[in-house]
């Protein structure tokens, strides 16, 4: 577009005034935007900024956390998805336990609480991390290795954060400074936002609230994963909807939908969500076995046996 032309007063034109207001409004637009986390460290070091849950954005993934989602979702599928564009293929790596509702705890909460939600998710972790190295298929068993290895160092990232968090003479800028970087850390923990699932239409709608994996499994109606965001946060609601079924029904990460009943009692909160349905996560039951969905493409029959397989 020409820039607007503006006349002076001796009747020539000029676009300065133009150029002027647009400066203006970038400036503005500019000054608006939320910092990273690194860029709120910063500020804070300089004591120009107050920590709230609305300051700063929602960091990305790091490259090991994104790296771990493509590589469970490649397993759970037997597809390739590390250098797929999943802006294109509408997949994202949803959390169990929404990034707010960390964030939040962590600015907001007692030592308590954040030392309860770091060893639900952490003790989430490590179960997995245990499973994945017991796998024997040599055609699939290097990368259960790496995966096992992700998690593990994206899970050492929180005990590391999580312990500077805990040090008693830090001052008030260091300690808000150790409560970003523990949100940053939880938010790249592997185990806490695992594979990959359908984005738009169901994690982005999701958004605030636990996200679950159930299973149909009488003994284990979810995930340990799930499990684990289910016990940091027993207040917080569990994402669900109604439909033409008997009951309300848990929308599952997957955008598979699952009876409420079989969760147990918890709260919940009714959502909207589409029918795509991406089964790209993994199962370790509580005795450690490793189970790849059946058909990864197609929504979960409610049959436990029909719906999963052993990776032995």
């Amino acid at each position: 577009m020409p820039p607007k032309i503006v006349k002076t007063s001796g009747g020539k034109p000029s676009t300065a005034l133009a150029s002027k207001k647009a400066k203006k409004k970038s400036t503005k637009l500019i000054a608006n935007k939320k910092p990273s986390i690194h860029q709120l460290i910063i500020k804070i070091k300089n004591s120009l900024a107050v920590l709230t849950k609305s300051t700063f954005e929602r960091p990305s993934f790091s490259t090991a956390k994104e790296k771990a989602a493509r590589l469970e979702a490649g397993l759970a599928t037997a597809d390739d998805w590390m250098k797929a564009n999943l802006s294109i293929k509408d997949l994202a790596a949803p959390h169990r336990a929404p990034y707010s509702k960390i964030r939040d705890l962590i600015l907001n909460g007692s030592s308590g609480d954040v030392d309860k939600l770091c060893s639900s998710l952490v003790r989430a972790s490590v179960h997995c991390e245990n499973a994945f190295k017991t796998i024997k298929d040599p055609t699939v068993r290097d990368k259960y290795i790496e995966l096992a290895g992700l998690y593990s160092s994206t899970r050492k990232e929180v005990e590391d954060a999580h312990k500077q968090y805990k040090e008693a003479s830090l001052n008030s800028i260091k300690k808000a400074i150790s409560k970003l970087q523990l949100i940053k850390a939880l938010n790249n923990l592997a185990s806490n936002a695992p594979g990959l699932g359908p984005h738009s239409t169901t994690n982005a709608i999701v958004s605030d609230r636990l996200h679950l994996h159930p299973t149909d499994l009488t003994a284990e109606p979810m995930t340990p994963r799930s499990r684990g965001a289910a016990l940091a946060f027993p207040s917080e609601p569990i994402a669900t909807t109604l439909s033409l079924k008997p009951d309300r029904q848990v929308v599952s990460v997957t955008g598979a939908e699952h009876s409420l009943a079989a969760i147990g009692t918890h709260t919940f909160e009714d959502v909207k969500v589409g029918t795509n349905i991406f089964r790209g996560a993994l199962f370790v039951d509580m005795s450690g076995r490793v189970f790849k969905p059946k058909n990864p493409y197609s929504a979960p029959s409610g049959n436990f046996s029909n719906d999963w397989e052993q990776v032995i």
